[in-house]
């Protein structure tokens, strides 16, 4: 009966939560209770595809180590690593349909969730009531608003509150096998919001040993050494992880952004806006102006202010929190600060993905009042209402008129149940009636809409979502007729499963004619024939994975300034034939203030140096187009000399005797002076033989794989392998030890 009502309140919050949840997808009438899409943004493009992806790889038996289903290709592994590598994700292995499958995973994190934050509260309260509070509010809060689509986040969000527990045991206690369990769970569901974690982790090790607790310098050291060694164990742990994590990153060579100063702007009433319910943003505007996601709901706002005026709360406490506060909003509005939160990797960090960790440090301020409060202290509360008012007037002009009723409806709520409580079981059902309905209500702000799509469009988006097998689709619009977005953008990648790829093949794509940007993904036009071609996309000159070319191919560089010499050399280098482009001057017709241009061509390149030395080099996507010069020389592809090359390259193509991402097999014949010449990306991981010996590749084009062979038929084989024997041991040999430890303390302690 005793462990009965232990579960009972965690029974509660995880039926609470559900139906929440269950409820805003009934009312706002999304699939499976209507026809409103499950998902938004990245969740429809780029997470359910990728999730369905792995399950049906995994039922199928057809999970590969490589995918030639992103751009030219790139390892598995650290998609795997990046967006599915939690654990809880495999409760999607129970359906076949990738909303339910999406959905599980989904229900499962928010479920967990409530789960590890009413465990914190009871710890640290002991009380149903406010553990609900507590719990509500953190699995309602903005951030969950914000990524209750992007499963990849909530793994962090989920943990953190276990996470925040066993830091303070570990401080406190010296307790370190769940800081251990938590931090190597928080690593492996995703790496980017545990490095933040970790930067959080050092942050409040210093505030809390460092500066607020009164030690002797032996204790402050101590307390080092154990949240040192207990993260270093941490670490040989999860070596696997890390070891696959590094060699990806080597592999792939992404690199860290340079996107700092780029427009980024957060405006005082942005962040005061940021801290009423219902107002969040999880896009960063054209500006660049990025929104924190640091509101919990209505009680705990007036939480928030009544900390401050709070007796029982010592002055030094405050003064702690406040400078704590301070700290946090210059993290808010610093660009720099914000860049290094989120892994080097743009200006979002704490304004944007990693706002739950303030969020978490408000329910730790309402912990505090909770732990401190008295019935006779109510009054005090009733001149926070004043000041919220104020805010909500400042701010009134950048919210929606909805925000602003919906915020004023529970700020006067809110007010009438203080002013009337006296600890009763009806006022604290009211209590949580109020947080229930503004939860439900603010949770349908912001599921998707989507009913403005035709039945048939959102079947198309719902189930159309297994990879296609070729890296270039034709997209249907206007101009969309002659852009490629499937190739490293992120701007279609249904088909892709995620733009990451090797950054060698985007700077070969570009010195070919593609638009590059931040060096980390390529728009390409569908009808660049000769990237096309070269490359081992379909198209009407098609070449298989592997031909034989010549030796020239070896030897020649690029011209990064003219996508029309890079294409010639490389042609002539391949086949011998020069000059497959022919030129043409073209006139403008004056109107007005510009020129304009109509070309029959859907392709042709434009090579042109103006007065001031500037380039003007690009593959044109429109046919017409106007331009303040008033004539260019474009080149077009000579169509006779295109078929020669065609002919010449496609008669020693591979012949293949078996086919799959990461093992490829067959026969090719080899002329004299000719090298087998690949679209593959150079990886290491790649092991070839020729005729069962293993050769050593050459890297051609300082990118792909070419294969020097002797004249004559051969067979041969490129098999993907990874080898991660050494960190498998390691992350065995650490696990024996972490368990064996638990048993003997455990032992020990009965």
């Amino acid at each position: 009966m005793a462990r009965l009502k232990k579960i009972i309140p965690y029974l509660i919050n995880i039926v609470l939560v559900i139906s929440i949840f269950i409820i805003t997808m009934i009312i706002t009438k999304v699939y499976p209770f209507g026809d409103t899409i499950l998902g938004k943004s990245d969740a429809i493009v780029q997470f359910k595809p990728m999730l369905y992806n792995f399950i049906m790889s995994i039922k199928t038996h057809t999970l590969t180590s490589y995918s030639f289903n992103n751009g030219l290709g790139n390892p598995e592994i650290f998609n795997f690593l990046y967006y599915l590598s939690s654990p809880l994700n495999l409760i999607a292995l129970l359906f076949n349909n990738p909303d339910y499958m999406y959905l599980s995973c989904l229900i499962l994190k928010i479920s967990l969730t409530s789960l590890t934050i009413t465990y914190y509260a009871k710890k640290k309260t002991n009380n149903n009531f406010i553990s609900t509070i507590i719990c509500l509010s953190y699995v309602f809060s903005s951030w969950y608003f914000a990524y209750y689509y992007y499963l990849p986040w909530l793994d962090v969000f989920l943990i953190f509150p276990l996470y925040q527990y066993s830091l303070e045991k570990l401080l406190n206690e010296k307790k370190y096998h769940l800081y251990i369990f938590t931090l190597a769970f928080t690593i492996i569901s995703n790496f980017y919001l545990a490095f933040s974690v970790c930067i959080y982790t050092l942050v409040y090790f210093i505030i809390s040993e460092l500066i607020y607790k009164k030690q002797t310098i032996k204790e402050k050291l101590n307390s080092f050494n154990y949240i040192f060694l207990s993260t270093l164990f941490t670490f040989f742990l999860i070596a696997f992880y890390i070891y696959a994590l590094y060699t990806s990153f080597l592999k792939t060579g992404i690199g860290f952004s340079g996107y700092i100063s780029n427009g980024y702007t957060l405006s005082i009433i942005d962040f005061l806006k940021s801290l009423f319910f219902g107002n969040i943003s999880f896009i960063t505007d054209v500006e660049g102006a990025t929104f924190p996601n640091i509101a919990l709901n209505t009680l705990m706002l007036i939480s928030f202010f009544y900390f401050f005026i709070n007796n029982k709360i010592s002055k030094k406490d405050k003064i702690f929190t406040l400078c704590i506060a301070i700290l946090f909003i210059i993290l808010f509005f610093n660009p720099t600060l914000n860049y290094i939160m989120h892994f080097f990797h743009n200006i979002r960090g704490l304004t944007y993905r990693y706002s739950f960790i303030p969020i978490f440090l408000i329910i730790l301020m309402f912990i505090k009042n909770i732990n401190n409060f008295e019935l006779k202290d109510l009054k005090k509360l009733y001149f926070i209402f004043p000041i919220i008012v104020i805010l909500l007037f400042i701010t009134h002009k950048h919210m929606e008129y909805k925000i602003i009723i919906f915020n004023i409806t529970f700020l006067l709520s809110y007010l009438i149940l203080i002013i009337f409580y006296n600890n009763s079981k009806i006022y604290k059902l009211l209590f949580l009636l109020v947080l229930i309905t503004e939860s439900t209500l603010a949770n349908s702000f912001y599921f998707p809409q989507n009913n403005d799509k035709s039945e048939e469009q959102i079947a198309d988006i719902i189930f159309k979502t297994e990879p296609i097998k070729y890296r270039l689709t034709r997209i249907e619009g206007d101009d969309s007729d002659y852009i490629n977005k499937n190739l490293y953008s992120n701007d279609d990648v249904t088909y892709l499963l995620t733009s990451m790829t090797y950054n060698p093949v985007i700077n070969l794509s570009h010195d070919l004619g593609c638009i590059t940007f931040e060096n980390t993904y390529t728009t390409c036009t569908l009808n660049n024939t000769i990237y096309n071609m070269i490359l081992n996309i379909k198209n009407d000159y098609y070449l298989e994975k592997l031909y034989a070319v010549n030796k020239d191919i070896l030897y020649i560089d690029l011209d990064e300034y003219s996508v029309k010499n890079s294409q010639e050399y490389i042609i002539e280098a391949m086949t011998g034939i020069k000059d497959i482009y022919d030129k043409k001057e073209i006139k403008g017709i004056k109107i007005k203030d510009n020129y304009y241009y109509d070309v029959n061509n859907k392709f042709y390149l434009i090579d042109f140096i103006t007065d001031e030395n500037d380039i003007i080099n690009e593959i044109q996507t429109y046919r017409s187009f106007t331009s303040q010069i008033d004539s260019f020389t474009i080149y077009t592809l000579n169509q006779d000399k295109l078929k020669e090359a065609y002919q010449k390259l496609s008669q020693n193509q591979i012949q293949y005797t078996h086919y799959e991402d990461s093992k490829i097999e067959g026969t090719i014949t080899v002329d004299k002076d000719q090298v087998i010449f690949t679209s593959i990306p150079y990886d290491p991981s790649w092991q070839i033989k020729i005729d069962g010996k293993k050769v050593t590749p050459s890297i051609v084009l300082d990118s792909l794989i070419a294969i020097e062979c002797p004249s004559g038929k051969h067979t041969i084989s490129l098999e993907y392998k990874n080898s991660y024997l050494i960190p498998i041991i390691i992350s065995l040999t650490s696990l024996i030890i972490y368990l064996i430890d638990i048993f003997y303390k455990r032992k020990k302690s009965v």
